[in-house]
């Protein structure tokens, strides 16, 4: 078990770690558009790549909220085998 919790920190710090680099190359994506059409629609790029980062906020947020409505219960398996165990030894009585 103690194993699979440093796997799991590992794996958790990566996932931060590229979380950051791409947060940072989407900031400078929406900069290099900002510069690139700073004379011409400047405000309409700003609001453009805005709206673009909400809706893909959007996206993953929902695809979180089904993965978390549909996770199974922790030991859900180990959970039902010993109600299925106390309900043999009841019928043994």
């Amino acid at each position: 078990m103690r194993e699979e919790i440093e796997r799991s920190k590992r794996r958790l710090l990566l996932a931060a770690c590229a979380a950051a680099l791409l947060h940072f190359a989407a900031l400078l994506a929406i900069v290099l558009v900002a510069v690139i059409f700073w004379d011409t629609y400047r405000v309409a790029s700003i609001a453009a790549m805005a709206i673009a980062c909400l809706v893909g906020a959007a996206a993953f947020l929902w695809t979180l909220r089904v993965e978390l409505a549909a996770k199974p219960a922790a030991f859900a398996a180990s959970l039902a085998e010993l109600e299925q165990d106390m309900h043999d030894l009841r019928l043994h009585r």
